[in-house]
């Protein structure tokens, strides 16, 4: 497969994704024709930016600046992943994607994006995110030190196992705020 092929094929979004000068529908379409706009607005809705969109100025024709101050840092992410998400790629590579939102939102963002019928490669700290995953890589000092699925490094990686309820109990704490 050369380049060109897997660019179509495949989407990457990372926690410092950018926006681009334009509208908002331009930063989630980029002009491209193959995207109609029922798709950037099914897509906003999958990843809850839609009640944002629709509650500013312009809706999708307001302006975005590449270091627009009034977006916040959960929006950005949401409008990256929208951005990529509208072209319904076959392998999704997510670097963080949802640091900067809450609980909640990370949540249905998570749903929406298991729904999703391609392959997904997620590097995260948020390890309620990767549950569900077919296989686990565990990365320290940058080596891979074990793999498997949840219950089997939960069961034998006691590593695993201690970052793993670390995070559940700050997780907890903060869903109920």
């Amino acid at each position: 497969m050369d380049k060109t092929d897997f660019k179509n094929i495949s989407a990457f979004v990372s926690q410092d994704s950018p926006i681009f000068d334009g509208d908002v529908m331009y930063n989630i379409s980029l002009g491209r024709e193959s995207v109609s706009g029922e798709q950037v607005i099914e897509t906003c809705k999958r990843v809850s930016i839609y009640d944002d969109i629709m509650s500013m100025p312009m809706k999708f024709h307001t302006p975005l600046f590449r270091d627009n101050p009034s977006l916040s840092g959960g929006q950005k992410q949401r409008i990256s992943l929208a951005r990529e998400l509208v072209t319904t790629p076959r392998i999704l590579v997510l670097d963080e994607p949802t640091s900067a939102l809450d609980v909640k939102t990370e949540r249905i963002i998570q749903k929406n994006v298991e729904a999703l019928h391609c392959t997904r490669v997620l590097v995260t700290h948020r390890l309620n995110t990767v549950e569900k995953a077919d296989k686990i890589l565990i990365m320290d000092n940058g080596k891979i030190i074990d793999y498997g699925s949840h219950h089997c490094l939960y069961k034998n990686n006691e590593y695993y196992r201690d970052l793993y309820d670390s995070y559940m109990n700050n997780y907890q704490e903060e869903e109920i705020k």
